[in-house]
């Protein structure tokens, strides 16, 4: 399990109404391939408005989902890389 760390960016903020991700400081909404990273504490400020649907969440809720990405880009980089040949 890894250890999580309250003060250090590692935090997300779901929003349930859309189903994405707040982006990087607090820029727009993503899919979790563009999710903003936040500290707890700012995270849950800025998820405390009761009118949205804003979750927070540690980054490693998504452990599973964030390699399967990760596999999927290095597989598209790698034809990518193979087409300038």
């Amino acid at each position: 399990m890894a250890h999580i760390n309250d003060d250090r960016a590692e935090w997300l903020i779901y929003n349930g109404s859309n189903g994405q991700f707040w982006g990087p400081d607090s820029g727009g909404y993503f899919g979790l391939w563009g999710a903003g990273l936040y500290t707890k504490a700012e995270a849950q400020r800025l998820a405390s408005n009761k009118d949205r649907l804003d979750q927070v969440h540690h980054i490693s809720e998504y452990r599973d989902q964030i390699g399967n990405m990760r596999g999927a880009f290095e597989r598209l980089n790698a034809a990518l890389m193979a087409t300038q040949k």
